[in-house]
């Protein structure tokens, strides 16, 4: 193993966390232009983000179009214990 290839490792660690704490995860409440829905899946090296929207519409958007709404847990009337 070349001495370089262990810091390009972890910079392109680090480059994939980037991205990917830049998009919302699946499960995750979202506004897209199309209207409001539910993340099914990110894709992060395209920056794509797959969601259900309220209507039952599967449409992919760039992640630029999607803004974050919350989480499911956000979304609990139920006080933590």
């Amino acid at each position: 193993m070349a001495a370089g290839s262990s810091a390009a490792c972890a910079s392109e660690q680090n480059c994939y966390r980037d991205l990917s704490a830049a998009l919302p995860q699946a499960g995750e409440r979202v506004e897209c232009p199309e209207g409001a829905g539910r993340v099914l899946e990110a894709r992060i090296l395209a920056q794509r983000v797959k969601v259900c929207l309220d209507d039952e519409r599967i449409l992919d958007f760039d992640a630029r179009d999607v803004k974050r709404l919350g989480s499911p847990r956000e979304k609990s009337n139920n006080p933590p214990l």
